[in-house]
């Protein structure tokens, strides 16, 4: 990330949702939400070796979340850690 106005990601596997708000991207190591304003994926190529997207705007967050890890985990585990 650069000036959190420009976010250049490999490890792709695809975008799921993007406006102007917020950009849904699937990755190697789970879902990655991007949120802020303005947002714009520039480029998203898939067919290199990187997998990687552009996306340009004002970044105000990044939020990450493994996908499939809540429901592995017991509630016991969850609970006492």
């Amino acid at each position: 990330m650069k000036d959190r106005s420009s976010l250049d990601l490999t490890g792709v596997k695809d975008v799921d949702k993007f406006d102007e708000d917020i950009v849904v991207i699937r990755t190697d190591y789970g879902k990655l939400t991007v949120k802020g304003s303005g947002l714009k994926v520039l480029s998203l190529d898939l067919n290199n070796e990187d997998k990687s997207v552009r996306i340009e705007g004002r970044i105000n967050s990044l939020e990450y979340s493994n996908f499939g890890k809540a429901r592995s985990e017991s509630l016991a585990s969850k609970l006492f850690g």
